[in-house]
This record gives C-alpha cells, sequence and structure tokens, in this order.
C-alpha cells in the first residue's frame, strides 16, 4: 500500500481567508471576492505564491491586505500558523535557510541558534566553546552578556565541553555563572 504526501494548510494569522500555508513550507492565495478601490467586487483567483530569495538566503513572500503589502519570511509563517507566534529566534534544524518544512523548524533562543548546527564550530577543537591551546590543553570559554567568561583549563577535550555544557545550562535556566568563573 502506498502512502500518500498530503499537505496540511493552514490561515496564516493575520491573513484568515486571504492566504494559507502548509506544513510543507507553500503558501497560497485563497480564491475570494476582493473589493476594489472603486468599489467594485471582484472574483480573486486563488494560486501558490513564488517565494523570493532574501540577500541572506532565506525565503520570503509577499501577502497584501487593505492594499498594503507585508513581506513575510516563510519560516516565520510557518511556524506561526501550525506552533503560534513567538518572539524567539527561528532553526533550520537541517541548516538549509530554504528548507521551510515544519518538521524542520523549531523556536529556540538566540544562544541556541548561535551554538547548534555543524556549521557553528569553533577553531582548533570539534567542540563548541572549547579551543585547544598551544600547550596542548584545552581551554573552555562561553561568552554571556557580550562578556568572555574563562570556565577553565583542561587536560582532556571531553571534560572543556562538559564544563561548556554545564555553563551553557545554568544559563539557560538562569543561573549566572559569573560569581563561579573568571572573567
Amino acid at each position: 500500500m502506498t502512502q500518500v504526501n498530503t499537505e496540511i494548510w493552514k490561515s496564516i494569522p493575520g491573513y484568515e481567508g486571504m492566504y494559507e500555508v502548509s506544513d510543507k513550507g507553500n503558501v497560497r492565495s485563497i480564491e475570494r471576492l476582493v473589493t476594489t478601490r472603486e468599489g467594485i467586487k471582484q472574483k480573486y483567483s486563488g494560486f501558490l505564491l513564488k517565494p523570493e530569495l532574501t540577500a541572506n538566503g532565506y525565503h520570503r513572500v509577499t501577502l497584501s491586505k487593505n492594499n498594503k503589502t507585508n513581506r513575510m519570511s516563510v519560516h516565520r509563517i510557518v511556524l506561526a500558523a501550525f506552533v503560534g507566534q513567538d518572539d524567539c529566534c527561528v532553526d533550520h534544524i537541517n541548516e538549509d535557510k530554504v528548507d521551510n518544512r515544519l518538521s524542520n523548524l523549531r523556536y529556540c533562543s538566540m544562544r541556541q541558534n548561535a551554538v547548534w548546527g555543524k556549521y557553528k564550530t569553533k577553531k582548533n577543537s570539534s567542540l563548541y566553546g572549547v579551543t585547544r591551546t598551544r600547550y596542548n590543553t584545552y581551554r573552555a570559554r562561553i561568552i554571556v552578556n557580550r562578556r568572555r567568561l574563562h570556565l577553565g583549563q583542561f587536560s582532556d577535550e571531553l571534560e572543556a565541553a562538559i564544563a561548556y555544557k554545564i555553563a551553557d545550562t545554568e544559563i539557560e535556566l538562569g543561573i549566572h555563572p559569573t560569581e563561579r568563573y573568571a572573567l
């Protein structure tokens, strides 16, 4: 038996009855009656919107309402419709900026968005927040409120990574590690 992949469509918040977005990241306008500036009612055919590529590599579409246009990022529209609106960062899990499937998107903090991912590694260590010194030891550091905190010097790369992870978790929980670590 073959499985049919159907798209699930939901109304875009603020544009209900005008536009919909799918869990696959597609945006379409809905067939509707529109009153023109002259007061004439006109049938408006629905169609799939073609996203434009922004300078930083994301897809966005232009939505119109009451003779005003608004450019919106497709990844933000998808999460707003299916999860709810949030001011947090949107993370593309597979790091493909044009893959706007719901299963590839999640809300996260700015810190999480900066840390997650294979392209977000530091210098000569494969672990984030860890650098290798010229003495073949490993230094763990973290940035809090634009200040770099030294978490310690370790003989093992994994120990340094664990120290970084503990400090990062403390920050996410609202515990400030500044009292424990030297600036």
